[in-house]
């Protein structure tokens, strides 16, 4: 870019031009820095963020390679199955702790 800035490999900006010279011109200008080498025909997908400056807007470029992992698993959890009677069981109760909540009501 004409401002000094380099961006990494995989990465790019794109800004509108401004004032067009003729109606051909460009909209918007920038660049990309490949990360590997492409074969003509092959397509390249981008991701974009648009950004705000003083000077305008710019779109920051990313290539976007991600690709599922043919390895990758679903972790699976054990899933415990219970009884209603076991879970009734678990849950604690006392006579003790209603009692002064009775006298309120009555």
């Amino acid at each position: 870019m004409s401002n000094g800035y380099q961006h990494k490999p995989g990465t790019g900006s794109i800004s509108a031009r401004g004032e067009k010279q003729n109606e051909k011109s460009p909209d918007y200008k920038g660049e990309l820095v490949l990360d590997r080498d492409y074969k003509a025909g092959e397509t390249v997908k981008l991701n974009g963020w648009i950004n705000q400056y003083q000077w305008g807007t710019r779109v920051g470029l990313r290539i976007d390679n991600w690709k599922p992992d043919p390895n990758y698993q679903k972790p699976s959890y054990p899933r415990e199955v219970r009884g209603k009677d076991e879970i009734d069981s678990e849950i604690p109760f006392s006579w003790t702790a209603l009692v002064p909540l009775l006298g309120f009501f009555c």
